[in-house]
């Protein structure tokens, strides 16, 4: 009886399509990577190196030439990082480019760019009588007063080597006076598409707020023993079931987890529970030091929306100038943070 119930329903529906053409269609509908992954025309990448990373990647496939250009803009971030407090310094590194596939690769854009200042030693504040003879106060950026960052294209002698050359000096009188120029109210951006030097970011003390971005959602810096329990507490914090949703971004950087959390109040009460609630289970994990960020300890800045390439594909090479005015530093941090790369790629498929 099934049997023939079944022959009836499939005669009954096949019936209809006699004298047609069968058309078959797909259950999902194709996609391009562009209208997966990117704005429809270009498929969008994106690139987070951490600044305690010190590795310059290989390149023979065309992306890993991007991550090797991106790996020198890191190394010269972690040297401004190691040479903060040193008075007034010029930093220069110059790096060959392998030949860049315009046929796909057409825009390189600086995202983000996050310092984090971290102290080595104890804890970030300590009472008077333990400066007296320790000498540290509070570990911040009080002590930064300008720096700048600047790309231009250089032509370099073809001598087989890909190794970046970085040099240090005290800053010239010359370059000083045109650091200084970039922060008068005259100066004027260079545009990308013309432009044959570009200044990636710049800071200045007196009037700081005009080169950070303003803060969002709430940002926590984790610190744990070693790198492997950074990744272990990146999985705690993801799965954890009441913070699903919680988190703009989490980046891993060496011994620190940044936890960006969303613009919600909410949000950050839930998130400060947590801490509160797993004190125990994130104490096991490795976790040592939970900190927010404040407006001394971090810095996010504003970085040009512009695109690289027009600069980058003038010579062989680029040279990226950082320059560095600061006075006495705590005795004892360190710099972390990230830079963060967008690119579009034109793909085929």
């Amino acid at each position: 009886m099934n049997k023939l119930f079944l022959l009836i329903l499939v005669t009954t529906m096949t019936i209809p399509g006699c004298g047609k053409k069968s058309v078959i269609t797909n259950a999902i509908k194709a996609e391009t990577t562009a209208e997966a992954y990117g704005d429809g025309t270009h498929t969008v990448m994106h690139w987070v190196l951490p600044l305690s990373d010190q590795t310059i990647t290989s390149f023979d496939s065309p992306l890993k030439k991007i991550s090797f250009i991106a790996s020198g803009f890191a190394k010269m971030f972690m040297n401004v990082g190691a040479s903060m407090g040193l008075g007034k310094m010029q930093l220069t590194l110059v790096q060959p480019i392998p030949d860049l596939p315009s046929e796909y690769l057409k825009e390189i854009r600086i995202k983000r760019l996050f310092f984090y200042i971290e102290p080595k030693e104890g804890p970030r504040k300590q009472p008077w009588y333990k400066r007296i003879f320790s000498g540290r106060d509070d570990v911040n950026f009080d002590f930064l007063a300008r720096i700048a960052v600047k790309l231009s294209s250089q032509k370099l002698e073809n001598d087989g080597s890909w190794t970046p050359l970085l040099a240090q000096q005290e800053i010239s009188n010359k370059e000083y006076d045109f650091l200084k120029s970039l922060f008068d109210s005259r100066y004027v951006e260079p545009r990308a598409e013309s432009a044959r030097e570009l200044i990636l970011m710049k800071y200045y003390e007196e009037d700081k707020e005009k080169f950070l971005k303003r803060p969002s959602g709430k940002i926590f810096i984790l610190s744990v023993d070693n790198p492997k329990k950074a990744g272990q507490s990146r999985i705690f914090f993801v799965d954890h079931p009441k913070l699903k949703g919680s988190f703009k971004s989490i980046h891993l950087l060496n011994k620190s987890l940044i936890i960006e959390l969303r613009d919600d109040r909410q949000v950050e009460e839930n998130f400060q529970a947590v801490l509160s609630e797993e004190a125990e289970a994130i104490e096991r994990i490795g976790v040592k030091i939970i900190e927010p960020c404040e407006e001394k300890t971090c810095l996010d800045f504003n970085v040009p929306k512009m695109n690289l390439m027009p600069v980058m594909k003038r010579a062989n090479g680029i040279r990226l100038d950082a320059y560095l005015e600061a006075d006495k530093v705590p005795d004892s941090f360190q710099l972390k943070g990230f830079i963060e790369f967008e690119t579009k790629l034109k793909l085929t498929f």
